[in-house]
């Protein structure tokens, strides 16, 4: 639904107050940013982008633009880069003032700027703050209309997961008391809008209290007149009986206004403590996730010095393992080549022992008498002592 207008567009280039187009979904905070501005400037409303952008085609008096970012149709952002990306200048070099909630991050401002924004201002903000904005930014588009729009901002810097993930949370919690303080705005504005009909009922109410005693004392002294006169007129007694009831039905009438007035009054007295009380939880909560944030931050530096500790330990680890494996080989090398010597040994022993005791065989299978043998016996002992000690002897045990 298009929000309407008390002024019709098309009519404001014979206006001296310079003309402000105010973009936001919310029927609340378009009307307190117009009661803000409206003494200084003329004040457009639309409900969201594509109503805003259809004014803005309309309407070539208008010099500020302030846009919310939430708004059904067309965002704020898709309004922001339609203004931007525009062939008609006076559209393109418009100031466009984003409207911020507590929950936008830093990422979020830097998203906008980038897209052209020209400032932003936060909610909830002062009226004497808006005034001063519009202020600066008429005075700007005035003098300033080729002003070119900044494009190489720089990107937002990168959190670690668990902040991202605690920034969310705060962002969600913020979201739900940011839409219970909409609510009690919303009922906080009902309750004024039943306290003022309540107060003009209550005027009309004593008004005809004032006529109806105005009657009574006339027909009282109607009364008193035909009294001194002694004459009893039984209609007119009937007639101030009725005015009597009449006085007292309105006197009840009365009485339940002016309790349904302080009701409504001590109801808004309680919907403005309860939104008191629900800023004081967003700066709370506000200022936990400030510390929430910096803890993160310092985690991040610790984990970043560790892994640094870990990378150098580990380097040092494969630099000792690169030395012990080349010792490893160079003993198993050498293990290796003793392996080699000591076999090719053994096989040279083998070969001697199979011949020394080829040899005996054949000595011992020759008939020769005892004596003969003896000397053989000697021999042995001095050809195994000659061939290798040990083995001679053996050899020589095994014959004799």
């Amino acid at each position: 639904m298009i929000a309407d207008s008390s002024i019709e567009l098309g009519s404001f280039q014979a206006n001296e107050n310079p003309v402000i187009l105010i973009v936001d979904d919310s029927r609340v905070m378009r009307v307190s940013m117009k009661k803000a501005l409206s003494k200084e400037y003329t004040v457009i409303e639309a409900v969201d982008g594509e109503d805003a952008w259809n004014k803005l085609q309309e309407e070539s008096a208008i010099q500020v633009v302030f846009s919310d970012l939430s708004m059904p149709n067309l965002d704020g952002y898709g309004f922001l880069e339609r203004i931007r990306q525009s062939d008609v200048q006076h559209i393109r070099d418009i100031p466009f003032i984003v409207i911020t909630g507590n929950d936008d991050s830093e990422g979020m401002h830097q998203k906008v700027l980038s897209l052209g924004a020209t400032d932003l201002i936060g909610k909830p903000f002062k009226s004497s703050a808006l005034r001063a904005l519009a202020e600066a930014h008429v005075v700007r588009q005035d003098q300033l209309s080729d002003v070119p729009v900044p494009t190489d901002l720089p990107a937002v810097s990168a959190v670690d997961e668990q902040s991202l993930e605690a920034s969310r949370a705060v962002a969600a919690e913020l979201e739900t008391m940011r839409d219970r303080v909409a609510q009690l705005t919303n009922k906080l504005a009902e309750l004024e809008v039943a306290r003022s009909t309540a107060i003009e009922a209550n005027k009309t109410l004593q008004a005809e209290m004032d006529a109806l005693q105005q009657r009574v004392h006339v027909a009282e002294q109607a009364q008193q007149t035909a009294q001194t006169e002694a004459q009893q007129d039984a209609a007119d007694q009937q007639a101030y009986e009725q005015l009597q009831q009449e006085n007292n039905r309105l006197q009840t009438s009365l009485d339940e206004t002016n309790k349904r007035a302080e009701l409504a009054e001590s109801n808004q007295q309680q919907a403005s403590q309860a939104l008191a009380d629900h800023d004081a939880s967003l700066e709370q909560i506000k200022a936990k996730f400030e510390q929430q944030l910096a803890a993160a931050e310092q985690a991040q530096l610790a984990a970043e010095r560790n892994q640094q500790q870990a990378s150098q330990a580990l380097a040092d680890y494969d630099a000792s393992l690169e030395q012990i494996k080349a010792k490893f080989e160079q003993q198993l090398t050498a293990a290796e080549q003793a392996q080699s010597q000591a076999e090719t040994a053994l096989e040279q022993i083998k070969a001697q022992h199979q011949q020394e005791l080829e040899l005996a065989e054949a000595v011992a299978s020759a008939s020769t008498p005892a004596p003969s043998r003896t000397w053989l016996y000697v021999l042995m002992l001095i050809v195994g002592a000659a061939a290798g000690g040990a083995a001679g002897l053996y050899f020589s045990g095994t014959l004799f």
